[in-house]
């Protein structure tokens, strides 16, 4: 896991694998980082294994513990799996997270 800040977005990037265990140590390095003038948190799922349901309640444990409504923040996750945009739809993950489209394949040119 890394985390990284690009302009006013505070970004989670290579995560392999997130679930609960991962979730405590998330939150805490996020404390850590998060800063008022971070306007946006984004989670970067391109490299994620695999998804279950317990990755959408870790990733909800992360926004509860986190967004306490003192500044205005979009929560977004970036790059999931359309099996994982199908498991956040359906436990209504979207309506508190942004979600993005998946990264086109990279083309090849020879």
């Amino acid at each position: 896991m890394k985390i990284t800040t690009a302009d006013e977005t505070l970004q989670v990037s290579d995560l392999r694998e997130f679930g609960p265990l991962e979730a405590d140590d998330l939150i805490r390095d996020l404390r850590a980082a998060l800063q008022p003038s971070h306007s946006t948190v984004e989670f970067d799922f391109a490299l994620l294994r695999s998804a279950d349901c317990d990755t959408a309640d870790a990733l909800l444990a992360v926004y509860a513990e986190l967004d306490r409504g003192e500044t205005a923040r979009v929560w977004r996750v970036a790059n999931p799996s359309s099996d994982l945009r199908q498991l956040f739809e359906l436990v209504r993950l979207h309506h508190f997270f942004e979600i993005t489209p998946p990264r086109p394949p990279r083309m090849i040119l020879l």
